[in-house]
């Protein structure tokens, strides 16, 4: 897999990522972003082989549309990347959270004895 885009993002700026993802427009970014790739595949297939300049075309139209494929392909693989980066620093302060809560309930629990020396020690 290729690296992606701006891989050591600051943590805030991949949150803004995250929850530009979330946002009910971006659903539409991506369609525009399928449809730009459909468009430019289309016209690719479209050309005719018997044309005069079909060979430069042909190679014209195939670099434009690669182009075109492979920056909506990273852009959206990128926002992925940055956005399940901040999922999984969220999954690992909640599972810390969670063992810290439990750890402490453990102290707290009735009948600990060293619950109590913890207690008094503050």
């Amino acid at each position: 897999m290729a690296s992606p885009l701006l891989p050591e993002l600051h943590p805030q700026k991949q949150e803004l990522l995250r929850l530009l993802a979330h946002q009910p427009g971006f659903q539409v970014l991506v369609e525009l972003f399928d449809a730009a790739c459909a468009s430019l595949n289309q016209r690719l297939v479209k050309l005719n082989p018997e044309d005069r300049d079909y060979e430069r075309k042909l190679r014209d139209h195939h670099l434009e549309c690669r182009v075109v494929n492979e920056f909506c392909s990273a852009v959206l693989k990128a926002i992925d990347y940055h956005t399940g980066a901040v999922n999984m620093r969220e999954t690992e302060n909640q599972e810390s959270e969670d063992r810290l809560i439990e750890a402490a309930t453990q102290l707290l629990r009735p009948g600990n004895p060293y619950g109590r020396k913890v207690i008094k020690s503050e």
